[in-house]
């Protein structure tokens, strides 16, 4: 959002899009450009910096690809990739209708491509990635085109170009049926105009009357405002969830739970964990009453345990039907190996570029057997050495796997730490016995799973779970 030099408030497809995800932070950015509140500020994420550099690149190499295939286009040519430059004040409306009339000028010019297309309409801003010409039934026609790191079409990136498709629509631009994304993986997702254009319009409608609205208040927004939306999971709202020890802090309560306990007259999570073993809640099953009330007690006692819980070094849990994780385990054997995979999903290979390959690289961290084991191999040690393996290979074994091991224990199981694709270990022969038909299904079942990106606040936060 940014206030014009003429005093309009106008707002971004990135608006948009964070107003999808949670209206309570675009509000506390408003009060924030309007003087009613501080910014907020949060702390720097290596992560999200490292995915927004990689947007960046996967951008400049999809730009490279159309220069390749249509050359630059400049003044008096036909054809080519045009680039239309940034508005030189972001906050005057002058330059932002000039930038506007650049792209409609690349467009006029009969440009292949136009990079970085400028809209802007009174209240809409906006920078599409690429603008492509191409045939149509009548003539050409203009598409809009995206690069997406996601490897996967998500509703946000669907809500920005459908805004563009609108925007070139409202200028008179003949408009292609389809949208595109050029993802991650160097997949192309298409998606009909009409079928996303009307949702856009609608969430637009609902983001400038929200936004109108709050202006012409007085008050900065509050906690639990009546019509405004908050997600609960960005720092913000889990901010206003600490203060006020709000259940679905804890791990595995979500809005319905927390509504259901409210009515039964516990509304934070110190009330939840001092509740009664019978607490009675209408809506919810003895066993998952149990099972907030076990998860709310570990909540409160990893707090206890520790100085900073948001950093627990002493951290408690819990079994409650050990029987039934055994269920899922094979026998135990002297041969069996349990693995420890870490991955990094935003590892990239150029030189796979445009193959599903390109993306991710899978560690494996370590191995163990059980301290009995008297198993031939090739080491001694009982713990396994750290090795990587490319995604589109299974990751190499650890000394304490090798062939002959495999060989002396036949029955063997390997056991990972999460659900690892079965092309990551049991495709390795050394890693299942020769190939054993039986720990194929071991990777999928008998693992420890973990939550990457966190799942909500109280995962976020570091909160115990019931293992």
């Amino acid at each position: 959002m940014i206030l014009l030099d003429d005093g309009t408030l106008t707002y971004s497809a990135s608006d948009l899009t964070a107003a999808a995800e949670c209206e309570f932070a675009v509000l506390r950015a408003l009060d924030a450009r309007l003087g009613r509140g501080p910014l907020a500020v949060t702390d720097a994420d290596a992560m999200l910096a490292r995915v927004s550099h990689l947007g960046d690149e996967h951008e400049q190499r999809v730009l490279r690809a159309l220069v390749a295939e249509h050359g630059v286009w400049s003044p008096g040519r036909t054809g080519g990739v045009a680039q239309v430059p940034r508005a030189s004040d972001p906050a005057s409306r002058a330059d932002l209708e000039a930038a506007h009339a650049t792209t409609l000028d690349r467009l006029a010019a009969r440009a292949d491509v136009v990079h970085q297309a400028a809209f802007f309409d009174g209240r809409f801003v906006g920078r599409a990635d690429f603008v492509v010409r191409e045939p149509g039934p009548d003539g050409d026609v203009w598409g809009v085109r995206d690069a997406k790191l996601a490897r996967n079409a998500q509703p946000t990136a669907l809500l920005q170009v459908a805004a563009y498709a609108d925007q070139l629509a409202r200028a008179g631009v003949p408009v292609a049926r389809d949208v595109v994304l050029v993802l991650g993986d160097g997949a192309v997702a298409t998606h009909a105009v009409t079928d996303l254009v009307p949702v856009y319009r609608e969430r637009r409608a609902r983001l400038e009357a929200l936004l109108d609205a709050h202006r012409a208040a007085v008050e900065p927004v509050s906690w639990g405002a009546p019509g405004v939306a908050a997600c609960g999971r960005c720092s913000l709202c889990v901010a206003e969830l600490e203060e006020r020890r709000d259940p679905t802090l804890v791990a595995g309560v979500y809005e319905r739970q927390r509504a259901l306990l409210a009515a039964a007259g516990v509304t934070t999570v110190d009330e939840l964990a001092a509740a009664a073993d019978d607490l009675a809640v209408e809506g919810l099953s003895p066993a998952q009453v149990a099972r907030v009330l076990r998860q709310a007690r570990l909540h409160v006692d990893l707090e206890r345990r520790n100085a900073d819980p948001d950093h627990p070094t002493d951290v408690p849990w819990a079994v409650p039907h050990p029987e039934r994780v055994a269920a899922l385990l094979p026998p135990a054997d002297p041969g069996d190996v349990f693995f420890d995979f870490e991955g990094d999903p935003l590892w990239y290979d150029a030189a796979l570029a445009g193959e599903p390959d390109a993306w991710g690289l899978e560690y494996l961290f370590g191995s163990s057997r059980r301290p009995s084991t008297r198993v031939p191999s090739r080491g001694s040690a009982r713990s396994g050495r750290t090795t990587a393996a490319r995604s589109a290979r299974p990751c190499a074994p650890s000394s304490t796997t090798s062939p002959s091991a495999a060989a002396a224990s036949p029955a063997c199981t390997s056991t990972t730490t999460r659900r690892t694709r079965r092309s990551r270990c049991c495709g390795s022969r050394a890693a299942t016995g020769r190939g054993r038909p039986r720990s194929t299904g071991c990777c999928a079942r008998a693992s420890s799973s973990t939550c990457t990106p966190p799942c909500g606040p109280a995962c976020r936060r570091g909160s115990a779970r019931t293992r």
